[in-house]
């Protein structure tokens, strides 16, 4: 995977605006010692009211195709970054989409497009490099041979496929994993903060836990999939709503492959983790604003002006 040049402004940096005090928790004081594996009992069956995993979500669990007895191995600490962190995660990046909305502003695929001086899908690359993923499978069709040239020479695996809607893309990204796998997928036409977001949900994956997703606010919520929260719980999710009943949004996401199987129920991801939070199993985890999508010519401008070129990374 191609690294960033330190020496680039940041893309929070290039929005005018900042993260959030807790996005630099990592410069400002020692990191948390991970906890100690000397205790044999799996995180899931502690005391601690927040890893119980009571025999209602057991049963939930099965239900979305994971295997609990799995999981529980799965999700013992592993990181030193903010916590506890699931090993070993596999990137899915479902970029097989037309871009019709787009045409003929551009003249390629635009997960390639250049931001800020580099393809957008490389932001979305980056983050998933930066939660170590195992692999990162990207999810495209056969005639984008932009994306796949430079999906392969980033060092990612390409899915050749033919997926009619976003949820196919992810269950083809997912073939083959079993289901205690822990996922992490975000969208390669959106630009958001902080680098270690995927880091963050992974933290807070754990048994009892389908998924867990990044939390943002949006400058036009109906092209998002809005949520509402009780607390850290998602208790809704609306699929971009024609009325937003507000202006959070998720656009990136961690979950058990399992869990994600469940999407074949609906063409947008969004459907499914709607009927999962209706059940109590989704986490939200409140990341830096603004997020940023390129899918119209608007909003294509608007990123322009927040990424001039030159910009990027911290």
């Amino acid at each position: 995977m191609k690294r960033p040049d330190p020496r680039v402004p940041s893309v929070a940096e290039t929005h005018g605006r900042s993260c959030s005090p807790r996005s630099k928790e990592k410069e400002s004081g020692p990191r948390p010692e991970p906890a100690s594996r000397s205790d044999s009992t799996p995180a899931a069956m502690r005391s601690s009211d927040e890893s119980v995993v009571r025999p209602a979500q057991v049963e939930d669990l099965r239900l979305v195709g994971v295997d609990p007895s799995n999981v529980w191995d799965a999700a013992l600490p592993a990181a030193r970054v903010t916590g506890s962190r699931v090993r070993s995660p596999v990137g899915i990046v479902p970029a097989a989409g037309h871009a019709r909305r787009l045409q003929p502003v551009l003249s390629g695929s635009k997960e390639v497009y250049p931001i800020g001086g580099r393809p957008v899908i490389d932001y979305l690359l980056e983050r998933m490099d930066a939660a170590s993923c195992a692999e990162i499978r990207v999810v495209t069709r056969p005639e984008k041979l932009d994306v796949v040239d430079h999906a392969r020479s980033s060092g990612a695996t390409v899915v050749l496929a033919r997926p009619a809607s976003v949820s196919e893309s992810l269950l083809s990204g997912i073939e083959g994993l079993g289901g205690e796998t822990a996922v992490v997928f975000g969208f390669p036409d959106t630009l958001w903060q902080p680098r270690d977001g995927f880091v963050r949900l992974l933290a807070a994956l754990r048994p009892g836990v389908a998924a867990v997703l990044g939390i943002f606010r949006a400058d036009e919520p109906e092209r998002s999939d809005v949520v509402r929260m009780e607390g850290d719980r998602v208790t809704a999710v609306e699929v971009k709503p024609a009325r937003p009943s507000s202006d959070l949004v998720w656009g990136c996401a961690a979950a058990w492959a399992g869990a994600l199987r469940g999407v074949q129920s609906g063409a947008e991801p969004g459907q499914h983790l709607g009927e999962l939070a209706r059940r109590g199993l989704i986490r939200g985890v409140r990341l830096c604003d603004p997020f940023v999508d390129i899918g119209t010519p608007e909003a294509l401008r608007r990123a322009r002006e927040r990424v001039p070129n030159g910009g990027g990374e911290e």
